[in-house]
């Protein structure tokens, strides 16, 4: 089985750029704690207009587009509390639970879930890694900005492209740092700053959407949303990483959307803008009118959706495989992946993966749990109801399957829906491999997966 093939140029834009190869992947800096929450190890101090709160970023009747929206407001931004010091939460509302060991946490009332003690969590520190000679590629920081203003990223989730940056990481006023990748495909970078992490002024730090950094940082961090541009709207997406003590100020009227992993750290923020995303940190004091909005998205065990981008509009081409946060997709003879906007082929504004058999698997190794697609004929040539047949294979080595059959509608760019969404039962847990097979070639997209 064949698949017809458009070819595609891109150029990336124009600015000075530092390519290079991993030789190995980045190793656990921190046993750490659980995502999706606020963490923290001795003292949280709010302004009373503060708030925290929750939403998702993979429901949409939890988001909108995936971002935080205040009426869709969860409460699920639950805070821990591992040795209480002279916390003091100002009546600012809690939109979640308050777990704390220690002392009484002061004035209280308008946390809107429950409030326990003792709270079991622990803290361990984050450490610098360990990089082997010839792994990673270095450049000299303190210039404005660092390494030249930018980064082509080409690593993978178990390869990721490492940088290390000698002295401090600085993007101020004026300049501009960009992280691209190098195809229009999930791409990981790890960024190893030895001195101090800085975006001020009207300097931008811009990622592209398509790549997923990790920064680990010895020194103080200060930034904030309005300097950094995480064009994904993921939280998982941007990773900071604070080695031993010191400061991270997030500032400005942009939510910063990040993961904020400083358990040693004092964080503050300030600002109308806040942080979206999930923080570990000794102390959180949060400033007039500041937010942390919690993404339930990080939390273990979350869903989290394939979306099948990356390929341009109005093209169709045949890859080896296609990965996307940590799931590897080949086919069987091959695996095309449409743009979306072509005429004769289905359409739901976006890309999508076609393929007559394909399987998919966690490249870590992890279990899934699988629990939504969604389905649709390959194209106009094929367009009546196609049996497509699941069958996972469990980490025991037992096996459990399930057969969607599609309406048979491809109506292509006429306005009728051509993808259909089809949900999976109880058994579909403890996933280590999913194969798929159509009666003939079919259209896949919105993969709802769970580790």
């Amino acid at each position: 089985m064949t698949f017809p093939r458009t070819r595609t140029q891109f150029i990336l834009p124009v600015f000075f750029i530092v390519a290079f190869f991993a030789l190995r992947p980045l190793r656990a800096q921190t046993d750490g704690l659980p995502g999706g929450a606020v963490f923290v190890g001795k003292s949280i101090s709010l302004n009373t207009n503060a708030v925290i709160d929750s939403f998702d970023s993979t429901d949409e009747s939890k988001s909108t587009n995936s971002l935080y929206d205040p009426a869709k407001r969860q409460s699920n931004g639950n805070i821990f509390i591992s040795l209480n010091s002279n916390s003091d939460l100002h009546n600012a509302f809690v939109y979640g639970d308050l777990s704390y060991s220690g002392p009484g946490v002061k004035n209280t009332a308008n946390v809107q879930g429950t409030i326990s003690t003792p709270s079991n969590t622990t803290t361990s520190p984050v450490n610098d890694p360990t990089w082997a000679d010839g792994s990673f590629i270095q450049c000299v920081g303190g210039g404005s900005p660092a390494c030249g203003g930018g980064v082509l990223v080409d690593g993978t989730f178990t390869n990721p492209t490492q940088l290390k940056v000698i002295g401090d990481f600085t993007v101020s006023g004026g300049k501009l740092f960009s992280i691209v990748p190098d195809t229009f495909v999930d791409r990981y970078l790890t960024v190893w700053v030895t001195g101090k992490f800085t975006t001020s002024g009207s300097g931008r730090l811009n990622q592209s959407p398509f790549v997923h950094v990790t920064w680990i940082v010895d020194k103080d961090i200060a930034t904030s949303g309005d300097n950094y541009e995480n064009e994904s709207g993921k939280a998982a997406n941007v990773s900071l990483l604070a080695v031993g003590t010191g400061k991270v100020n997030i500032t400005g009227s942009t939510s910063l959307t990040a993961s904020i992993n400083g358990p040693l750290r004092n964080v503050n923020i300030s600002g109308t803008g806040g942080l979206t995303g999930d923080a570990n940190s000794s102390t959180l004091v949060l400033g007039d009118h500041s937010a942390v909005h919690v993404d339930e998205a990080l939390l273990p065990g979350a869903t989290f959706r394939i979306s099948c981008e990356g390929q341009p509009w109005e093209t169709n081409y045949l890859v080896n495989e296609y990965d996307e946060s940590g799931i590897q997709f080949t086919g069987q003879p091959n695996l095309a992946h449409n743009g979306g906007g072509i005429s004769g082929y289905p359409d739901n504004g976006t890309g999508y993966l076609q393929a007559y058999r394909l399987a998919f698997l966690d490249l870590q190794g992890h279990a899934l749990t699988l629990k939504a697609v969604d389905l649709a004929e390959y194209s106009t040539v094929y367009a009546y109801p196609d049996t497509v047949t699941f069958v996972g294979t469990k980490v025991d080595g037992s096996t459990v399957s399930q057969t969607f059959v599609t309406d048979g509608v491809c109506d292509s760019l006429g306005g009728m829906p051509d993808f259909e969404t089809f949900t999976f039962g109880e058994g579909w847990t403890d996933l280590v491999r999913i194969d798929v097979q159509g009666d003939y070639p079919f259209s896949i997209d919105n993969i709802m997966l769970a580790r």
